[in-house]
């Protein structure tokens, strides 16, 4: 399984919402030293079928870096990325109907989106799956399924889904009650960077 991080910012889990962001682009270095160059060959990858330059570019017109800032350009990049096998476009499109960004706001889809992104390997995506199920979002609420998917990021090393699943197993959301467990869990999402979980 290929572990994607997410480089963008980070908002609080369980009970504030999900993790949020953009896949990838500050680590382009073709992109620092010419975002319009860059752009350019990223279009023309993209539209020669390469999945990860239509990521690339739809990140580009997310931030405005190099192309217009537009966010449904994004969006519809982040669709052609994912159905291109791309989990990080997948992902990326799903923050887009999480939020309303560059397309309605639409939960449902946003929920199929990141369950598509977790199955390509996308951590985040995971842990993403895992908060929408236990509050609800896009779906009837179902605390035990997104105690899997937290397991899943955890297992897998993603500091977020560790601490969703410490948080579950605090509280008793979806898994029994067990204050051990919470605590293991909540020390290795700190070792792992999340600070909320320290």
């Amino acid at each position: 399984m290929q572990k994607h991080r997410c480089a963008g910012r980070r908002a609080a889990l369980v009970v504030a919402g999900l993790l949020v962001g953009i896949v990838g682009m500050a680590a382009s270095p073709a992109v620092a030293a010419d975002p319009a160059e860059a752009a350019a060959a990223f279009r023309q990858d993209c539209d020669a079928g390469k999945a990860e330059a239509c990521l690339q570019l739809g990140e580009m017109h997310a931030a405005g870096r190099g192309v217009p800032k537009d966010e449904a350009k994004a969006t519809a990049l982040y669709e052609r990325a994912c159905e291109g096998g791309n989990a990080g476009g997948c992902f990326n499109q799903g923050v887009q109907y999480s939020q309303g960004r560059g397309a309605p706001r639409d939960d449902a889809r946003a929920l199929a989106l990141m369950r598509r992104a977790c199955e390509g390997g996308h951590l985040t995506a995971c842990s993403n799956v895992g908060v929408m199920l236990s509050q609800g979002r896009g779906t009837a609420a179902d605390p035990e399924t997104a105690a899997k998917y937290f397991y899943v990021a955890c297992k897998a090393g993603d500091g977020a889904g560790c601490l969703n699943l410490g948080v579950a197993f605090r509280s008793g959301n979806g898994v029994p009650q067990d204050a051990g467990k919470s605590a293991q869990l909540m020390a290795r999402a700190c070792k792992l960077g999340i600070q909320r979980a320290c």
